[in-house]
């Protein structure tokens, strides 16, 4: 189902972005995760939204450095929305 979206948007990133919103909410953490790496590695910079997701995605698959390099990252492209997705959570 999810590949088939992928394809069918011809691969865009917000696709991506939102199948790994889609397992988020799923509880299913790790395949979020490897959701938003992939996305990452295609990801125009202006799609500051990624940073923030995957951030989150890394907190709940317990990869705390990962979690803090893009949690900064996200914090500096757009600090509203990353306070919106990522809101009090620290370790």
């Amino acid at each position: 189902c999810y590949q088939q979206a992928l394809s069918d948007s011809g691969y865009a990133p917000m696709i991506y972005l939102k199948i790994g919103m889609a397992l988020y909410e799923n509880r299913l953490y790790t395949a979020a995760y490897m959701t938003t790496t992939s996305l990452l590695e295609i990801c125009p910079e202006e799609m500051v939204e990624a940073y923030a997701y995957h951030a989150l995605f890394c907190y709940y698959v317990r990869k705390d450095d990962e979690y803090l390099e893009y949690r900064k990252i996200a914090y500096e492209k757009d600090p509203k929305l990353a306070e919106m997705v990522l809101g009090e959570i620290t370790l």
